[in-house]
């Protein structure tokens, strides 16, 4: 297989995004990002009787990788909502985020982008999925990205944060501000992008000094960013009062620039799996 940053790349049918990336510390999404991960994609829990399910994937059908299992989590939702427990890593590197809370879990959406496109949704600030600590990135050096959307408000919306919630490396919805995402460092450093609110957008972020920058949408603002590399907890999302975020697909990598031409390459196959 011919890696994108060397000019083109052969795709299988049975394959998926980050097939040919390099590995990846942390993966988290609604379908299979590895053809070789073999567990589930998400936990639910359903509001009627608490019963819980993990809900796996279906088989591959293009080079976008395999969506997640929709009958199983209608079966086990009929005629009651659902929410998000866990959200399985699908790095190999074992690091499920959590919110073993029922009444603070993020809402199942079904149909956040058309059909077989859900999300999990956050509506205030108690609904968050967070992971066991997590070794900080040694070089202060982090590339984060995903499939995100500030649905509604204009509070805050973490995609991915590391090291709690003061002094995070993270992308993030401008607090406050419509219409603007910001990639910050840990340790100092913001880089801000108009992306529009109640829209998706594919985002990737890369904190390493003055070669920063934040991508939305295949739209590149360079800058500087210093991250933090003490060690914390991985947080996926989190919404704030009035505001709801929702979630589809985030990785991240430690102590690694994800070059252009793999942002490119896994924001077009985003676009084209998620419908926008």
């Amino acid at each position: 297989m011919h890696h994108p940053y060397r000019g083109h790349r052969i795709v299988p049918v049975a394959s998926a995004p980050l097939d040919g990336f390099t590995t990846p510390s942390g993966a988290y999404s609604f379908r299979k990002l590895k053809s070789t991960y073999s567990g589930s994609a998400i936990r639910i829990r359903r509001a009627s009787d608490n019963a819980e399910l993990d809900i796996g994937f279906l088989g591959f059908t293009s080079f976008t990788g395999a969506p997640w299992d929709e009958a199983a989590a209608v079966a086990h939702c009929a005629a009651t909502s659902c929410f998000v427990k866990t959200m399985y890593d699908q790095s190999g590197n074992a690091r499920d985020v959590v919110n073993a809370t029922a009444a603070n879990q993020p809402a199942l959406n079904f149909s956040c982008n058309g059909p077989n496109k859900p999300c999990a949704e956050l509506l205030d600030s108690t609904d968050l999925m967070s992971g066991s600590a997590t070794p900080g990135p040694a070089t202060g050096v982090v590339s984060i990205g995903g499939v995100f959307r500030r649905t509604t408000g204009v509070g805050l919306c973490s995609v991915l944060r590391q090291n709690g919630l003061a002094s995070s490396n993270r992308i993030q919805t401008a607090n406050g501000i419509a219409n603007t995402w910001t990639l910050a460092g840990g340790t100092s450093g913001t880089i801000n992008a108009t992306a529009a609110d109640a829209a998706w957008h594919t985002t990737a972020g890369v904190i390493n000094g003055a070669s920063s920058s934040l991508t939305i949408d295949g739209t590149t603002t360079a800058g500087g960013a210093v991250g933090n590399t003490a060690a914390g907890v991985l947080v996926v999302s989190t919404g704030t009062t009035a505001t709801t975020c929702s979630f589809a697909e985030g990785v991240f990598w430690d102590n690694y620039v994800l070059p252009a031409a793999e942002i490119a390459v896994l924001n077009t196959n985003q676009r084209s799996f998620w419908g926008f």
